[in-house]
C-alpha cells in the first residue's frame, strides 16, 4: 500500500491578479456625466435618483454593443474602457441618440442629459480600477462638452476622422485643469443638433430688431431722421417780416 503525505496544504488559486498586480495597456477611455444632477437633487431628491437610476440602465444597454467594458460608476456617470477610439466614439453617438429618443417621451421635468469625453491613452490597471495620465485627461476633457454632447481629444480625433458619418468641430484654446501639455479638443456635432441650429437661423426676425430699427427713425435726434432733398424747412414765425416793420422799411427808403 502505497500512501502520500503531504507536509503542508496546497492552496489552488484562479488566475486573478492580486493586489499588488499591474496590468498597463492603451486602451479608449470614456467618462459620463448627468448634466444637472446636483443642483436637482436638491431641489428634488426623489426625482432625481430615479432619474439617475433610468440613465444609468439605458447607459448600461449601450456599453456592450461596442465592446465597452464598465470599470466603475462616478457618482452620477461612468468611467468605461473600450479597445479602440471608433468603437468609443460610435458608444457615444448612440448613447446621445438613446437620450434623446427617451426624451422624447417624457415631460420637460424628467428630461436628462449627458455629458462625454473620450480620450485614448496609456493605462494602469490595478484593484479593479483604472488609473494614469489618460484617464485625467478624459476626465479634463468631458466637462467641456455641452449637455447632450460629445468631445474627444486630439488622439481620438486623428483616429475617427474620417470613419464616422458625422462632424468634428475644433474648439478654441480648451483648458484643461491640471493638464501641462497642449492640446486640442474637437466636439462631435450631432445630427439632431445641426437641426436645432438651422432652424433657430431661419426663424422669424426678432421683435426687438424691428423696434430698434423704428426708433432709429423716431428718435429725437435729427441725424437720425430720414432726409428728404426736397423738403424745406419751415422758417420760424419770429423770424417774418411784420406789416408795421414793412411800412416802416419803406417810408426811411422814400424819405417821407
Amino acid at each position: 500500500m502505497l500512501c502520500c503525505f503531504l507536509s503542508a496544504p496546497i492552496w489552488f488559486t484562479p488566475g486573478v491578479p492580486s493586489e499588488n498586480t499591474e496590468q498597463r495597456k492603451l486602451a479608449a477611455i470614456m467618462f459620463t456625466d448627468m448634466v444637472g444632477y446636483s443642483a436637482l437633487s436638491q431641489r428634488n431628491e426623489a426625482l432625481a435618483l430615479e432619474l439617475l437610476a433610468e440613465n444609468q440602465r439605458l447607459l448600461r444597454t449601450q456599453f456592450p454593443l461596442f465592446n465597452g467594458r464598465e470599470v466603475k460608476t462616478t457618482g452620477d456617470g461612468f468611467l468605461v474602457e473600450f479597445p479602440s477610439a471608433l468603437q468609443a466614439t460610435q458608444c457615444a453617438v448612440e448613447i446621445q441618440r438613446a437620450v434623446v429618443a427617451r426624451n422624447s417621451t417624457q415631460p420637460a421635468e424628467r428630461h436628462v442629459q449627458v455629458r462625454i469625453g473620450i480620450h485614448v491613452g496609456d493605462v494602469v490597471h490595478r484593484e479593479a480600477d483604472m488609473y494614469g495620465d489618460g484617464v485625467n485627461i478624459a476626465a479634463r476633457i468631458e466637462p467641456l462638452a455641452i449637455g447632450g454632447g460629445i468631445c474627444l481629444s486630439d488622439t481620438v480625433y486623428a483616429q475617427v476622422r474620417n470613419k464616422l458619418d458625422v462632424g468634428l468641430t475644433k474648439l478654441n484654446s480648451p483648458e484643461l485643469k491640471h493638464i501641462e501639455v497642449p492640446m486640442d479638443v474637437y466636439r462631435v456635432v450631432l445630427p439632431w443638433q445641426q437641426q436645432a441650429a438651422v432652424v433657430g437661423k431661419s426663424g422669424s426676425p426678432s421683435p426687438w430688431k424691428n423696434f430698434s430699427t423704428r426708433r432709429k427713425f423716431n428718435g429725437s435726434s435729427r441725424q437720425d431722421r430720414p432726409r428728404n432733398p426736397s423738403f424745406r424747412r419751415p422758417v420760424p414765425c419770429a423770424l417774418l417780416p411784420t406789416p408795421l416793420f414793412v411800412a416802416q422799411r419803406k417810408l426811411a427808403t422814400t424819405g417821407r
